[in-house]
């Protein structure tokens, strides 16, 4: 019997890429993205994966006198990259050098990318990354201190939330990458502890593909003040012992749990149409004792899954959460 030996070659960064748009899989070089959400999400995946990112607290920024200095070549770049989505002109020339830096190292074994920021590709990567993130800054302009905006990077912030209202309820800024695959969103606040891809981004952020459903809340239908009102509803009234019964363990999440543990469920009452009637006096005479309530807050499974879509709608007509 004949055998044969099947060669065999290591994961590269075009595998890894190939998986998410499949047209960085053939060409030579291919074709950068000119979509800075699509560009964020490529750099973000591949240095999560390889774990280089964890090299940007020793070996970051690239050569300059300051901090100040990298940020306002970044803005200077990221304004650039704006106004080429809005005029369809051609790529800054950074963007373009970072590209071409990556896809030297194409088809290099995607370890060798691990070794902190040492690789030319890997620094490319979280270069071009940063120039993304900061383009997508009108995405955040309402919590930006003082920020004002020319007219293209406002054009910029329209395209891309209606790129986000074409995805429906998976919700995405990227345009050549599939919501199953990733998904780059707007971001509004930076990870306090540790390290993670998440750290190195200020204004969008990567998730998995199917990772969350996004809904968004304009916060600016809530006016600005010091302080919330909340109120505490204590529902239900009653809770009866039948609605406590024993149970068995889920074997699929519970096989290492020991037989000596028991569990039980709990079965919550129907709050019926007079809940939301009787919700809707207490807000009234919250109002009048402390003015508009901001949030109400009810135990766990007062409500069924039904019902808290229902009292959302109501609250919602209120002006709370």
């Amino acid at each position: 019997m004949a055998l044969h030996i099947m060669k065999i070659h290591a994961f590269t960064l075009r595998d890894l890429w190939k998986t998410i748009i499949p047209r960085l899989g053939v060409g030579s070089p291919p074709m950068v993205p000119a979509w800075p959400p699509d560009a964020f999400a490529l750099t973000a995946h591949a240095l999560r994966h390889a774990g280089a990112y964890i090299g940007v607290l020793s070996n970051w920024p690239p050569p300059v006198e300051s901090g100040k200095e990298w940020a306002d070549h970044c803005e200077a770049v990221a304004k650039k990259w704006r106004g080429v989505v809005v005029k369809s002109s051609s790529l800054p020339k950074e963007v373009q050098s970072c590209w071409g830096r990556i896809s030297a190292g194409l088809d290099q074994p995607l370890a060798d990318l691990s070794d902190s920021l040492n690789s030319e590709p890997a620094r490319a990567m979280l270069e071009l990354m940063a120039y993304a993130d900061q383009a997508c800054l009108p995405l955040a302009a309402e919590r930006v201190p003082g920020a004002s905006f020319d007219p293209i990077s406002f054009v910029f912030a329209r395209k891309a939330f209606e790129q986000m209202q074409r995805k429906n309820a998976t919700k995405s800024l990227c345009r050549e990458i599939d919501v199953s695959r990733l998904r780059v969103l707007p971001k509004a606040r930076v990870p306090q502890r540790g390290l993670t891809i998440r750290s190195l981004s200020l204004y969008v952020g990567l998730c998995k593909g199917a990772e969350i459903e996004t809904t968004f809340i304009d916060h600016q239908s809530y006016p600005e003040a010091p302080a919330i009102n909340i109120l505490l509803l204590p529902w239900p009234l009653r809770v009866r012992p039948a609605q406590f019964r024993q149970t068995r363990q889920l074997t699929n999440e519970m096989a290492t749990i020991s037989d000596e543990f028991g569990f039980f469920t709990y079965e919550s009452a129907q709050a019926g149409k007079g809940f939301e009637d009787g919700l809707e006096d207490l807000l009234e005479e919250a109002a009048k004792e402390c003015g508009p309530v901001n949030m109400v807050v009810l135990p766990e499974l007062a409500l069924s899954s039904k019902e808290v879509d229902s009292v959302r709608n109501l609250l919602n007509s209120w002006g709370a959460l």
